[in-house]
């Protein structure tokens, strides 16, 4: 028996990307032969930081449940007790234990147990061996013995003379004579100009101690106390004036609460500290796009400062060689209400740096005449209060914490259930639904009554009205998506988003009116770049693809570059060879034609207040622990559903059309051709988040509707559902598609 080491538990993330690489070659010199074969793929995981450890020691735990060698909840207790050993506080002169050393505790435990245990089977009484000796482990002097903290090193450097051969011996530190005076004075000591190093102070820990040429830096330059021997940027007697955090020319504690602000100027200078997004707010189109980013509701407060180190008494300026229209705004007096206006304390001050004692920033009313008195930040629990509420948290981490909150709804829901029960429910939805859907096919009413020309014809086979009833019915967020749908997706400007993804803006640095602008100039440069092929293969299955996505409709004729409008945009559209699996499980290659629409900036302009959070494997997993802890073990079975031409489904919207014309390389002709698309194309970003808005809310509706257990990723579904169910849960998700009006691979 051997323990499986860290790295070797990948998720299964980590072997679908390495499928991308080709394998390397391999020499085999056998007596006088000589074979040439592919090296075998060693997956591994990466692990730089704590919470890449904890998911892989996770997997491990779930690996080892799945097996039947030992419980999960055995194998995380013995990983929690290893995680504990690196946050006990250390003695003086010590460190505490490192990730090295736990890794090393953990490869003993795993040769102790080898040792010690001879069987895997389940004993008589139902324990299992290995939850007795992991239990045991964390006793074993052997095991124990790797996480004890070990001594700090020192940079002192043994004295040259020092026990040389035929030389005198030096005597020990503590017998040497002292340099003090008879009187009890302190002698020489350290004086200016030494640079002798204290203790680390604890808001430094884990910062940079040198620059990258070695040069030291000052300790207290990054602290609030300052140093007054040297400016920043230059050095005193205790090393360099510079950040400990990021090695720029100011203290450490300036750098606090820059990770979540962003900038905005013009010019972009590599001494910048946080995100700038480069604009030019001397024109009237970067100023709109500034309002734009401040219309947001994540923007806390705003720091603005004039350019060129005007005041606001200066008034008006004016405009010269030396202040250019492209370097300053020159009527201060307009900024003077927003630059002037007091905002409130937490705002207007620096932030607090990390220190043992706040300073005074904060009105204390009566209590301020006192030297000392307590302040307590925070909710006030008594302690049994407080026990309740903490006992039924999680850690941010768990596992399990990758359920979706709508699984665990429905999972809790029927765990009390008994199959017949569900399988009842789940009738009684389906013929409600079939029924609602046949009145209003009857009564002619689809939803699509304002929808634009092409969008109708792509929305033909789907019943909209119906789509936005079922939404309706489990209360959803999202409930414009219907909408939207029938007027279809834009492709430029701000992304609108369903409120069911988390928050995590990203914002535009141009306007639409500036890209299309541009277009008539962009035109002739990516035309000539749609004309060079790297893979005649790929380029004649790219150029296939789009006449059969124009015979479907989803395309218009090809144009010549004369006949585009003039605020057309066209974007290159070049082929991506992936792997695909075919029904029967056999594996073959295909071509995926993609639209560059960053390079034709398209892109550049969307702004979205959410990301897209996909419901990945280690999703799917928690997903099926957790419906076996809830419902009880039963044997299940598991089933993939591709939306056929998932993104072809959708339809842009009327103003999006002269934004999409996908420019491709005729291999017959030699020249390129354009043509115009009317449904959402594979590479625009406002694309990507319509499609996931709508796969989600199908998603929802087989959860909330139906009794689906199922995850989403982008167009795939992945179902789960015991022997028994099989065939009635089967039944229900093709009535739902088919219902909508959607097709499955």
């Amino acid at each position: 028996m051997s323990l499986a080491t860290w790295n070797h538990i990948v998720s299964q993330q980590g072997p679908l990307k390495c499928q991308k690489k080709k394998p390397g070659k391999e020499f085999i010199l056998d007596h006088s032969q000589l074979m040439v074969k592919d090296s075998e793929r060693k997956d591994r995981c990466t692990l730089s930081n704590d919470l890449q450890i904890f998911q892989a020691l996770t997997r491990r735990s779930l690996a080892c449940d799945l097996m039947g060698v030992c419980s999960f909840k055995t194998m995380e207790r013995w990983h929690r007790f290893l995680m504990d050993a690196t946050q006990v506080s250390a003695p003086g002169g010590y460190k505490a234990p490192t990730t090295e050393q736990i890794l090393r505790a953990d490869r003993a435990a795993g040769v102790r147990m080898a040792e010690g245990v001879s069987s895997l089977k389940r004993r008589a009484d139902g324990v299992l061996p290995l939850d007795v000796a992991l239990d045991a482990l964390r006793t074993d002097p052997t095991v124990v013995f790797h996480m004890a903290p070990l001594p700090m090193q020192t940079n002192t450097k043994p004295d040259k003379n020092h026990d040389k051969p035929g030389g005198p011996k030096q005597p020990p530190k503590k017998d040497q004579p002292s340099n003090k005076t008879s009187k009890g004075g302190k002698g020489k000591g350290k004086g200016p100009g030494k640079t002798a190093r204290g203790r680390m102070p604890q808001e430094l820990v884990g910062l940079h101690q040198n620059l990258k040429n070695g040069k030291r830096i000052c300790y207290n330059f990054n602290l609030d106390k300052g140093c007054a021997y040297a400016e920043a940027g230059k050095d005193c007697m205790k090393g360099g004036h510079y950040c400990m955090r990021c090695l720029g020319t100011h203290p450490a504690y300036e750098r606090m609460g820059l990770a979540q602000s962003i900038g905005i100027d013009a010019p972009v200078t590599k001494q910048v500290k946080s995100p700038v997004i480069q604009i030019n707010l001397a024109e009237e189109a970067g100023q709109a796009v500034l309002w734009r980013i401040l219309r947001n509701d994540n923007v806390v407060a705003v720091h603005m400062g004039l350019p060129c180190g005007f005041e606001p008494s200066q008034g008006n300026q004016a405009q010269t060689a030396v202040q250019p229209a492209t370097t300053a705004f020159h009527d201060t007096p307009r900024w003077t209400a927003y630059i002037d206006r007091p905002g409130p304390i937490v705002f207007a001050d620096a932030f607090l740096p990390l220190a043992k004692r706040i300073k005074l920033p904060y009105q204390v009313g009566e209590k301020a005449e006192f030297d000392r008195w307590e302040t307590v930040y925070g909710i006030s629990w008594a302690p049994q209060a407080f026990v309740e509420r903490a006992a039924g948290r999680s850690h941010p981490g768990h596992f399990l914490d990758g359920v979706h909150p709508v699984l665990k709804n429905m999972s809790d829901s029927g765990a009390n259930k008994s199959p017949s029960c569900r399988a009842r429910e789940r009738s009684e939805q389906m013929r409600k639904w079939i029924t609602k859907a046949t009145e209003l096919t009857k009564s002619m009413e689809d939803g699509k009554d304002d929808s634009p020309y092409h969008a109708k014809v792509i929305l033909a086979k789907k019943n909209l009205r119906l789509f936005e009833e079922m939404i309706s019915a489990f209360e959803s967020p999202d409930l414009g998506l219907a909408k939207d749908i029938a007027q279809g997706f834009n492709l430029m400007g701000n992304i609108p988003t369903g409120s069911i993804y988390p928050v995590k803006p990203s914002y535009a640095t141009l306007l639409p009116e500036q890209v299309r602008g541009m277009a008539d100039l962009a035109r002739p440069a990516i035309w000539e770049a749609a004309k060079k092929i790297v893979d005649p293969e790929i380029a004649a299955e790219v150029y296939r693809i789009t006449l059969e996505e124009r015979d479907k409709g989803w395309l218009r004729r090809p144009f010549a570059p004369q006949d585009l409008p003039k605020e057309a945009i066209l974007t290159r559209r070049f082929g991506v060879k992936q792997s695909s699996t075919l029904s029967d499980g056999n594996r073959t290659m295909k071509v995926r034609p993609t639209d560059d629409f960053s390079e034709s900036l398209v892109n550049s302009t969307n702004s979205c207040a959410e990301s897209i959070q996909p419901m990945a494997a280690d999703s799917i997993l928690a997903t099926m622990v957790y419906r076996d802890r809830a419902w009880g073990h039963e044997k299940l079975t598991g089933k993939t559903i591709d939306l056929r031409k998932a993104y072809k489904n959708l339809p842009l919207a009327a103003e999006a059309l002269g934004d999409a014309y996908p420019c491709v390389m005729n291999p017959e002709t030699g020249k390129p051709e354009a043509f115009q698309t009317l449904v959402l194309p594979f590479g625009a970003r406002a694309a990507v988040m319509g499609f996931c808005r709508t796969s989600y809310a199908l998603w929802r509706v087989g959860v909330s509707i139906f009794g689906l257990l199922w995850t989403v990723l982008f167009d795939d579904y992945f179902l789960v559902a015991s022997e028994l169910e099989e065939r009635h849960v089967d039944m229900a998700q093709r009535l739902l598609f088919q219902i909508l009006g959607w097709r499955q691979s």
